[in-house]
C-alpha cells in the first residue's frame, strides 16, 4: 500500500526515516571509497609501482573484494580515480597560489614558479613520485588499447 504512494502523499515520518537510513548508508560508501584510496596510494607510495591487484588494495584497506567492485568496476577506474583527485588538488593549489598575486605578472610568475618546483624532487605536496608513475601507467594503457583497437 505504501508502495503505490508517491513521495508527497508518504507520511512525514516516512520521508524522514528514509531519508535518514540514505544518510547513513551514504557515509558508510564515503568511508569506504576513502580506506581503497587511501589503501592504492599508500601500495603506490610503498612499491614504487602501480603494479599491484585489486586483492592487493582490498588487504590493505581492510575491505572486501565485493564492497571494491561496489565503489568501483575495476583497477582501471581506481587508478582514475587516483588521478583525478590529484588533478583537482593540483588545480586547487595552483589557484591558491596565484589567488595570493594581485598584478597579472605576479600572477604568472606564481603560476610558472609552482609548475617548476613540483618538477623537482619532493617539490609536490602529496605523492608527486606516485602520480608520475600514475600518470606513466595510465598513459601506456591507452596506447596498449589504441595498438589493440588499431589491429582490429
Amino acid at each position: 500500500m505504501a508502495d503505490d504512494m508517491s513521495e508527497s502523499q508518504q507520511p512525514q515520518w516516512r520521508q524522514r526515516a528514509v531519508t535518514r537510513g540514505l544518510a547513513t548508508a551514504h557515509a558508510r560508501a564515503e568511508d569506504r571509497i576513502a580506506d581503497l584510496v587511501r589503501a592504492a596510494w599508500e601500495l603506490i607510495d610503498e612499491r614504487g609501482t602501480v603494479e599491484f591487484t585489486v586483492q592487493d588494495v582490498v588487504a590493505r584497506s581492510g575491505q572486501s573484494v565485493r564492497v571494491f567492485y561496489q565503489c568501483f568496476s575495476g583497477k582501471d577506474e581506481l587508478l582514475l580515480a587516483l588521478l583525478e583527485d590529484s588533478i583537482r588538488e593540483q588545480a586547487g593549489d595552483l589557484q591558491a597560489v596565484v589567488d595570493r598575486e594581485t598584478e597579472p605578472l605576479a600572477r604568472l610568475r606564481a603560476y610558472t614558479m609552482r609548475l617548476y618546483e613540483w618538477s623537482q624532487p619532493g617539490g609536490q605536496p602529496g605523492s608527486h613520485e606516485a602520480l608520475q608513475l600514475l600518470i606513466g601507467d595510465l598513459a601506456h594503457r591507452c596506447t596498449q588499447n589504441a595498438t589493440i583497437n588499431k589491429k582490429t
